[in-house]
């Protein structure tokens, strides 16, 4: 659940400026996560890093502390070699964001 409070905290803004930053965010994750996707079927390693991390800045101004966790093991995975390991735990970021 995304604590407003928290994200004006965070961003020192008022409300219209965060509606405005969700918006953003919802506008463009599902083509992130598509892309996400896509390079991990090619299995284009440094595109899914890439991706991830960029992610990971909205991640963490909304406070998604399961989906931080989450993509930073896949930036980890990747870093580290741990190439098979990276298709379930994309599949199991996807439907988090999708909750």
């Amino acid at each position: 659940m995304i604590d407003i409070e928290k994200i004006r905290d965070y961003v020192g803004a008022d409300y219209d400026f965060i509606k405005e930053l969700f918006r953003k965010f919802l506008s463009h994750v599902d083509a992130d996560l598509d892309e996400v996707r896509q390079s991990t079927a090619n299995q284009d390693w440094p595109t899914v890093r890439k991706k991830v991390h960029a992610m990971l800045s909205s991640a963490r101004i909304f406070h998604l502390d399961e989906i931080i966790r989450m993509s930073e093991q896949i930036e980890a995975d990747v870093e580290h070699g741990n190439y098979q390991q990276i298709p379930a735990r994309v599949d199991a970021l996807i439907n988090a964001y999708r909750k």
